[in-house]
């Protein structure tokens, strides 16, 4: 949801690992139009059959390290997705972005949990996670690509802005 309202009136938009979907129908209502990515066909299968009668949506399988023509969204959304994009890949990723957004125009939404917090995380969780970020490290990968950088931070459901290393989430 805080992505959604983050995305503000965007019209067209990307989400980046989208798996079965379970974001999909918030950040597509009201869009003219939403395409969800991911490598995982069986989950694209299960998003497709859930928003099958959503005619503003569409799935499709990509490698988001990939270069792919995507036209220019007005918002890519990527959460839960960048900690399991290796370190030598994560400036693919981002250039990606980048040129989909139309050489970093739109707005970009990265959620990602907190190395600060990763040893609250269960073993299955800490495997999957090879690619962890503190606050100063997401927001410098950040800045290289967006010429203004928003920091947030959330606690369970609140969102805030403030002490980012204290955060469960970025």
């Amino acid at each position: 949801r805080v992505a959604a309202g983050l995305i503000g009136r965007a019209r067209h938009v990307v989400e980046l690992g989208c798996g079965e979907g379970i974001g999909a129908g918030i950040l597509a209502q009201g869009r003219a139009h939403y395409l969800g990515l991911d490598t995982d066909l069986e989950a694209l299968k299960i998003a497709e059959t859930v928003y099958q009668d959503w005619t503003n949506m569409r799935f499709a399988p990509h490698n988001i390290t990939q270069p792919a023509i995507l036209g220019t969204p007005d918002a890519v959304v990527a959460l839960d997705v960048i900690e399991h994009i290796p370190y030598e890949l994560e400036d693919a990723l981002m250039g990606n972005i980048y040129t989909w957004l139309g050489t970093g125009s739109g707005i970009c939404i990265i959620g990602t949990p907190n190395l600060a917090a990763s040893h609250l995380a269960s073993p299955e969780s800490q495997a999957a996670h090879v690619n962890l970020y503190s606050h100063d490290r997401l927001r410098v990968l950040m800045e290289r690509y967006f010429s203004v950088v928003q920091m947030m931070g959330s606690q369970d459901t609140s969102v805030h802005f403030g002490h980012g290393e204290m955060s469960h989430y970025l």
